[in-house]
């Protein structure tokens, strides 16, 4: 019983877990959540996520500050 309440408990955190990480992501907005993921999540270097994304070199980077000053923002980082 306890084992199975513990359980309960870990898959509740999951989905909350997702839920916050999804609003995150969902923070950063439309065509700025690509690079940031690409780069935070998948570990992509930045010359790479330019380049899957057909994007000019050091576009990236200009981009991806804008990404992660949105996601500071959802989490109150100033």
């Amino acid at each position: 019983r306890g084992a199975a309440r513990g359980a309960e408990r870990s898959a509740v955190a999951q989905i909350d877990a997702h839920r916050r990480f999804h609003a995150a992501i969902d923070a950063a907005g439309p065509g700025l959540s690509d690079i940031l993921w690409r780069v935070a999540c998948a570990g992509e270097s930045l010359a790479a996520a330019e380049k899957g994304l057909q994007w000019p070199a050091r576009a990236g980077k200009l981009v991806l500050a804008f990404a992660l000053d949105r996601v500071a923002d959802y989490y109150r980082i100033n």
